[in-house]
């Protein structure tokens, strides 16, 4: 969206792994989780998408800041690093914004159908982009705050278990429901920081909705998010907040 309105010529470029396209099968992209968000130390995708754009004397470069952050990739090699033996590739308008899935009787991942659609409908209704982009800003915050710097033991282990898959957080934090892969009584035992959380995501909803209305309505610029409220800090070893003064108030991934 950016790009198109600097006019700049872009699409995107998908990447589908075995497990996403092919019944039976299981093989995904699995890459190191530079962060150490995930439990098992690897992010695994069973599709990623990335910027594409035609640079006139390099050719086809591919813009992806997960994988690379100090410059851009040669098509081959953005696949090549990604490490399947076999894949579907894709280079899509940069209008397409998700692909049509179908659920495949005893398969994990529902399977792309080989169409896409555009950011309209149910997922402009709904919000998609805004809300995954909240979600994802959240999590970054999760990780920043109650992990990076948190020694190894149950508690980084139990919010790891929260964090470390993206769905996972985005039905606690989003949906504000308990993901039936997680331990039984993990999300009710980390309820508070949970709903700090949560409310950490309505301020980021909130923004995103406006700068995603700005790049298409440039003159509103002086609505601004109410901030939210300031929390006394919360405690490593009781695992409770100082102060019971929380309120409870839902854009990645795509993959």
């Amino acid at each position: 969206m950016v790009l198109n309105k600097q006019g700049v010529p872009n699409r995107k470029v998908w990447l589908f792994s075995p497990c996403r396209y092919k019944t039976g099968a299981y093989e995904a992209i699995c890459l190191p989780d530079p962060n150490s968000i995930t439990v098992d130390g690897m992010i695994s995708w069973g599709y990623h998408v990335a910027t594409l754009v035609e640079d006139p004397l390099l050719g086809e470069l591919v813009y992806d800041y997960f994988i690379n952050t100090e410059r851009p990739l040669r098509l081959q090699e953005w696949i090549s690093i990604q490490g399947l033996s076999t894949y579907q590739l894709r280079v899509e308008p940069a209008h397409n914004y998700l692909f049509y899935s179908e659920s495949a009787p005893d398969q994990l991942e529902s399977l792309f159908t080989g169409e896409f659609f555009r950011y309209e409908g149910e997922a402009l209704e709904g919000e998609w982009v805004a809300k995954g982009l909240a979600v994802n800003q959240t999590a970054y915050d999760f990780y920043l705050e109650e992990i990076k710097t948190r020694p190894e033991g149950q508690l980084r282990y139990e919010y790891q278990l929260l964090v470390g898959n993206i769905n996972t957080f985005e039905t606690i934090i989003r949906d504000q429901q308990e993901p039936a892969e997680l331990p039984a009584g993990l999300v009710q035992k980390h309820h508070r920081l949970l709903a700090h959380y949560q409310q950490r995501y309505e301020y980021y909803l909130a923004r995103w909705r406006t700068q995603l209305l700005l790049l298409e309505q440039p003159e509103m610029v002086n609505w601004q998010p109410e901030e939210p409220r300031t929390h006394l800090p919360y405690s490593w070893h009781t695992n409770n907040y100082v102060h019971d003064d929380l309120i409870l108030s839902n854009p990645m991934g795509l993959n």
